[in-house]
């Protein structure tokens, strides 16, 4: 299933792309992926504080949150490059700890929250678009469109039930506990 969720990704990536060049507001080949790359790390920072905010709410202890290729540790705060190999995700992580009282619902709650900021942020993304009263299709109105395609695809890859991801967490919040 990861294959599926990477597949899932660079569609939702020639999509914006796509979408952008629609909007006639063309960068070239280039300049264009380089802003995706930009539109891609803001909704994988987005998917990651949301999945921080939801483990701190929960009572978690929060140690550290990666977004590719930076590092945010909590205790001592220190920001800087990935050091380590990542564990297999998409484009980031949150380490957080957690008590055993209700570890499954909260566990459950903490894996929701990432995927439900991205559709969230591209739902509210793609509404900005018809706020454009000129009709222009204007650079604003291709970056929201570009931005709401890759959100909600990130969402929506993040929920496929693969190792580590999201929608593994909630797949076993689902099955019956067996005893």
């Amino acid at each position: 299933m990861r294959i599926v969720a990477w597949v899932v990704l660079a569609l939702t990536s020639m999509a914006a792309m796509g979408a952008m060049e629609a909007h006639r507001w063309q960068l070239g080949g280039v300049g264009a992926g380089l802003f995706i790359l930009a539109l891609v790390f803001i909704a994988v920072l987005i998917h990651e504080l949301a999945h921080a905010v939801a483990a701190a709410a929960m009572g978690a202890r929060v140690s550290r949150i990666v977004v590719v290729p930076f590092e945010y540790t909590l205790r001592p705060r220190k920001l800087g490059f990935l050091k380590h190999r990542m564990r297999g995700d998409l484009g980031g992580y949150v380490s957080y700890t957690l008590d055993r009282i209700e570890a499954r619902r909260r566990h459950a709650i903490v894996a929701v929250a990432g995927p439900l900021a991205n559709i969230a942020t591209g739902m509210a993304a793609a509404g900005i678009p018809s706020l454009d009263k000129s009709r222009d299709l204007s650079a604003a109105s291709a970056v929201a469109t570009a931005f709401a395609i890759l959100s909600v695809g990130m969402g929506l890859a993040n929920l496929l039930p693969f190792d580590g991801s999201d929608g593994t967490r909630l797949l076993r919040y689902f099955r019956p506990v067996r005893r």
